[in-house]
């Protein structure tokens, strides 16, 4: 009876042991770093939860992403609340559309607030106020262009009573108040200690982009990615102010696209009935997008990367519409397989181009549309009898000088059909730089008034700076810096892809626009250029030969927000400066649903100054290591996994409570310790701390078990 009663006494000893607090807390050093120390170091208390503490610890930055572009002003104290007591408000009697727009944006504040801090019991004493006040001067602008004002000011302040905070967004547009939100929700952290929310409650922002086009690009016609998976990619730019999502919704691989009126598109295209993007989809996204202040840019990649989806032409009898559709061998004829490429000799192509064009603009915005244009292979063309034909019986050599003609004139017949399919007869084709592009046919085919240019090639190509002097305005998506899918293993051969080394984020963060056209240049007309809209800004696109459903997050993020700051705010410093509030970001992303890929070890949060590379120390850290490298393990141990100390008898001290309590037990019942289907039956702990009281209470109850029948 005895020994029954001393072991219940002991599991509940346990289990509530699992809900006391942890030995650690966090303190600001030196208005910068957050450090984690000993509560019982702390004798008079001033420890707070790290993100709390990060909130403004950095006097000039706090853990804001991207860093303002103007004046920022942090106060040192934050208020407690839930999220039921915040209210957002100003903007009910805006237009329909404009206000709806609010109303979602603010919906989606309120569920960001509601990630952090689930519904659960409230104390009385921390159900402040925040109220949330927004409104902007233009009401009548609800969609995104490239002239769109994403300006906003942002002021926190706090009752004398401390009893309620007021947030005033203002804005010219929703889409200036809507990153204002996002500023917003990066002032507010989860204090697990209070089981509360805590807002900075006084703070001072103005804010600004620097660069109008900050977007990333996304291929998913090579492997399919579902709307919902898309809409994860949406909500990564907005987290990150990026405004513009460029879909490369179909190639050669595959037609996934809907087509108002041709089914045949999708039928003979699409990997399976199940993987297509209807019209309804379509529409879906792009209200789910502008809600969050992204553009959806679509591009029809023609006339190279076409080939399933078109090949029902002859026995609808409109002729071949494609030419060397999945031909052999595909080195001869493209650069990856399979092959094909529009048959630009064909009349009813350009019908039918008509017609994806009418379908898509009833759908996406009708100011800038992707039409593709890279990679034409001359190859394919030399190869069809049709169009060798063709161009001998209308006097065009079959030369490059004579390819390159052809192309022109079918770029300009495109273009034409953009425009009679669009509303807005200003529409601006985006085109990726190609042999097109080149400087001696560039200004024959391409008018700069009707055109902006996606340059893919080198960073340091002769071409680039040459075409924005010209006039050209421009993207930068340099494969050599920018490029997502780089430096994984090839995928037709062996080694590694065409365009490794893989691009880190340091590289991406630092790979300036501005710095590129100003060396060669000058910082002046780099300035001129920047200001008049010819340096649009860049994107980072994701080929997804090697990415699927499954992989797709963690090769955008968190590289894609390094490339979000660098556009937002083009710092004038590099990398390291901005590493701390980089991992702070991708944290709090993934706290959101995001799957980014790791950055660092965690220890790197708790100790924030660390972790530094060789020569780095700036003297600030307590103990500098002796040496840059990491030294080698004991042979009888494994390199990632250090040897287990045996078990010991000694108590624990005074300051060990809690889980490090629970981690001495379990050395004693390690065989037990992971049995998850306890975990939700005890109460307190959780992750290994849980399954810990999850194997002594099977030893516990197994031994009351033998007792009770002994």
């Amino acid at each position: 009876m005895y020994y029954s009663q001393f072991l219940v006494a002991l599991l509940l000893l346990v289990v509530g042991g699992s809900q006391a607090q942890s030995v650690w807390t966090y303190t600001c050093r030196n208005e910068k770093f957050c450090q984690r120390v000993a509560v019982a170091d702390l004798p008079g208390g001033g420890g707070v939860p790290l993100d709390v503490c990060k909130l403004n610890c950095d006097k000039a930055h706090g853990s804001l992403f991207p860093l303002p572009t103007g004046q920022v002003t942090l106060g040192p104290n934050t208020t407690p609340f839930y999220p039921g007591y915040v209210t957002p408000s100003g903007y009910d009697a805006y237009p329909i559309p404009v206000r709806d727009l609010f109303r979602a944006a603010a919906g989606i504040f309120i569920d960001y607030l509601n990630k952090m801090r689930p519904s659960g019991p409230d104390d009385p004493i921390y159900r402040n106020a925040v109220n949330v006040r927004l409104t902007a001067s233009d009401t009548s602008t609800a969609m995104f262009t490239l002239g769109t004002d994403e300006s906003y000011t942002l002021t926190v302040s706090v009752s004398a009573d401390g009893k309620t905070v007021t947030a005033d967004i203002s804005a010219v547009t929703f889409f200036g108040a809507r990153h204002g939100l996002e500023t917003l929700s990066q002032l507010i952290a989860y204090d697990e200690d209070l089981d509360v929310l805590q807002i900075v409650n006084t703070a001072s922002i103005v804010d600004k982009p620097v660069y109008l086009y900050r977007g990333l690009a996304l291929d998913t016609a090579r492997n399919f990615i579902s709307l919902d998976g898309i809409k994860k990619v949406i909500d990564g730019l907005s987290y990150n102010k990026m405004n513009m999502f460029h879909w490369h919704i179909s190639d050669t691989n595959s037609f996934a696209m809907e087509v108002e009126g041709w089914p045949q598109f999708t039928t003979h295209g699409a990997y399976s009935s199940e993987k297509i993007y209807s019209l309804a989809d379509m529409r879906d996204l792009v209200a789910y997008a502008r809600a969050r202040g992204v553009k959806i840019v679509p591009e029809f990649d023609e006339p190279a990367h076409v080939g399933f989806g078109w090949e029902w032409g002859p026995s609808a009898g409109l002729g071949n519409l494609v030419v060397c559709l999945n031909e052999d061998p595909w080195y001869d004829l493209c650069l990856q397989p399979p092959c094909g490429q529009l048959n630009i000799v064909n009349d009813n192509v350009y019908v039918m181009l008509g017609h994806i064009f009418t379908s898509m603009l009833k759908i996406f915005d009708n100011d800038l549309f992707h039409m593709g244009g890279d990679e034409v292979h001359f190859g394919c063309y030399n190869s069809s009898e049709e169009i060798k034909a063709w161009m001998a019986a209308n006097g065009t050599s079959t030369d490059v000088a004579g390819f390159v003609s052809l192309w022109g004139s079918f770029q300009h017949q495109a273009h034409d059909k953009l425009v009679a399919a669009s509303s807005n007869k200003d529409i601006t084709g985006i085109l990726w730089t190609s042999e097109l592009t080149h400087r001696e046919y560039i200004s024959e085919y391409l008018d700069p008034a009707k055109y902006v240019i996606q340059i893919w090639t080198e960073t340091l190509n002769a071409d680039t700076p040459a075409m924005i002097t010209d006039g050209y305005r421009v993207i930068f998506s340099n494969y050599d810096a920018l490029y997502l899918d780089c430096g994984f293993n090839a995928w037709l051969g062996s080694g590694h892809n065409w365009c490794s080394p893989y691009k880190g984020w340091q590289s991406i963060y630092d790979h300036s626009p501005h710095g590129i056209y100003a060396n060669a240049t000058n910082s002046t007309m780099a300035d001129a250029a920047l200001a008049d809209g010819r340096l649009l800004g860049a994107e980072a696109p994701l080929w997804v030969e090697q990415a699927d459903e499954k992989a797709y997050e963690s090769r955008l993020w968190p590289r894609g927000a390094a490339l979000g700051e660098r556009l937002w705010t083009n710092p004038t410093t590099n990398w390291a400066d901005a590493e701390h509030r980089m991992v702070t970001n991708r944290n709090r992303m993934v706290a959101r649903g995001i799957n980014a890929d790791a950055m660092q070890p965690e220890y790197c949060s708790m100790y924030q100054n660390k972790c530094y590379g060789p020569g780095a120390w700036d003297g600030e850290v307590t103990s500098p290591p002796t040496s840059p490298q990491t030294p080698a393990p004991s042979p009888a141990t494994s390199p990632q996994t250090p040897a287990p100390s045996p078990p010991t008898s000694t108590p624990p001290s005074s300051t060990t409570q809690g889980n490090q309590s629970n981690c001495r037990i379990m050395l004693v019942f390690s065989p037990y310790a992971s049995l998850n289907s306890l975990e939700k039956f005890l109460r307190g702990g959780t992750g290994a701390a849980s399954s810990t009281v999850g194997g002594i209470f099977l030893v516990i109850t197994s031994l009351l078990w033998s007792l009770s029948t002994a």
